[in-house]
């Protein structure tokens, strides 16, 4: 009954946001990158946040941290002089030309054959790297969380498969 209704609220909200907001923020770049200069300092660094956070992190760099040392920080520190690199240099370009993507400023620097490379190879590499941790992360947290196996009689390995089919089918129904 929970998992229903956290997943009919979050629908409800997406739905809801969708069809009162989607005309406007995405024809207007001001409405793409900065949701009409309406979010506060607040909402842009929890945005920002959040968006680092997954159940790869959850799991994979915690269990790093466990057994290795407090190297995995270096990352996530390191990561603030590259977001601060690019928010001061790159944005303003992308503001001025009105750039979306990455590939959308490489067209304009070299050409639409770059665009493309460029964007299948961004592609490819989230597919091959990114995705398998990241859903295998999830469905793991999911099945010993709600005891998945048990609920559902069936073995741990199958529980694995049905909540990572689960959470990719549902993340590319949001991505959408």
């Amino acid at each position: 009954m929970i998992v229903a209704s956290f997943c009919f609220f979050t629908v409800l909200v997406a739905l809801w946001s969708l069809l009162k907001y989607k005309s406007y923020y995405t024809t207007t770049l001001s409405g793409f990158f900065l949701a009409g200069k309406s979010n506060s300092f607040w909402m842009v660094g929890s945005a920002l946040l959040l968006t680092n956070l997954s159940a790869n992190q959850f799991i994979g760099e915690n269990e790093s941290v466990y057994i290795n040392n407090l190297s995995v920080i270096g990352w996530g520190v390191s990561s603030v002089v590259a977001m601060l690199v690019v928010s001061e240099f790159l944005l303003p370009i992308y503001f001025k030309h009105g750039f979306r993507t990455i590939p959308d400023f490489l067209s304009l620097r070299f050409n639409a054959k770059t665009k493309l490379i460029v964007s299948v190879l961004i592609l490819v590499g989230y597919i091959v790297n990114l995705l398998p941790p990241v859903l295998y992360g999830g469905a793991l947290s999911l099945a010993i969380m709600f005891d998945v196996p048990a609920y559902f009689q069936i073995s741990y390995w199958q529980s694995i498969w049905v909540l990572v089919w689960a959470l990719g089918i549902i993340g590319s129904f949001i991505a959408y």
